[in-house]
């Protein structure tokens, strides 16, 4: 748990160790592929692809962290890991045969990174649909609200989309619950366009 004492920040880099050395954090091995590394109160964490139970492989290209948001979705209680959420993106990760299919990790930022990490990717069940394709950098478009993770499928399939994850389905042990999607063709939106998704704010 973190107190009202604490702060928090968080750093990203998908292909840099120039913010490890500045934060006096040994280099790690995997930094290429990408890692996130943040602050909580005086504990710097860094977490990729080969941290404990983390999914995945380091892999040069993965691009983990090129994108991320965090939320506290309940700001006037004492944080939890359930409360405090960090979403990651890894663009760049192959997924079977196809490359830079793309992946999200969802954390949390007050518990052991690795055993609440739920992994999110096209057609796992999670809420996004179809499956992993070639060079739709999935995790590149993301956005934590109180209550949704955002997900954005800007470079296909077709035009496009704009995913609305419940919390509980971005949480180690949660259930699935009915996502929302936005999609151009669909309620009421014009079927036209190009990078549907590519932000949301």
């Amino acid at each position: 748990m973190v107190t009202s004492t604490c702060s928090l920040q968080v750093v990203a880099w998908a292909d840099s160790v120039a913010l490890v050395e500045t934060c006096r954090t040994p280099r790690p091995s995997s930094a290429p592929s990408g890692m996130a590394f943040y602050l909580r109160g005086g504990t710097n964490v860094a977490v990729h692809q080969d941290s404990t139970d983390v999914p995945g492989a380091v892999e040069a290209g993965d691009r983990m962290g090129e994108s991320l948001t965090a939320v506290n979705t309940d700001p006037r209680a004492v944080s939890t890991a359930a409360t405090m959420r960090l979403a990651v993106g890894v663009p760049g990760e192959a997924l079977g045969t196809a490359d830079n299919a793309g992946a999200v990790h969802t954390f949390s930022l007050v518990a052991a990174a690795g055993a609440n990490d739920r992994w999110i990717e096209a057609g796992d069940g999670d809420g996004i649909p179809g499956a992993p394709g070639a060079n739709q950098y999935l995790g590149r478009n993301m956005y934590y609200t109180g209550t949704h993770l955002y997900v954005g499928t800007p470079y296909g399939p077709g035009l496009g989309a704009l995913y609305a994850l419940p919390m509980s389905n971005t949480v180690v042990g949660g259930g699935v619950a009915p996502v929302t999607a936005y999609k151009p063709g669909t309620g009421g939106l014009p079927d036209v366009g190009v990078r549907f998704g590519a932000q949301a704010r």
